[in-house]
């Protein structure tokens, strides 16, 4: 199965809520073999929508963004208990 992108992801459920056209229609648009993905995308994107959809990259960013905090703060405690 082909992986697409969570930005195309966003795009093809963005549309389809817009203009309410049908799954099968943004399948054949888009060369999406099974219009299933597009309703599950459509569903993901229903229930997410108040929450930002992160890339992957932006997750992995945030991920080692939280690591270099907690070393920061591990190394201070680790200064201060050695004094």
């Amino acid at each position: 199965m082909a992986k697409y992108r969570t930005e195309f992801k966003v795009k093809v459920a963005k549309e389809y809520l817009k203009f309410i056209i049908s799954y099968k229609y943004l399948s054949e648009k888009y060369c999406i073999p099974d219009k299933g993905l597009i309703i599950r995308w459509v569903n993901d994107f229903r229930e997410k929508k108040h929450r930002r959809t992160k890339t992957q990259k932006e997750r992995k960013t945030s991920k080692n963004a939280k690591a270099n905090k907690d070393i920061k703060r591990y190394q201070k405690i680790f200064i201060i208990k050695l004094n």
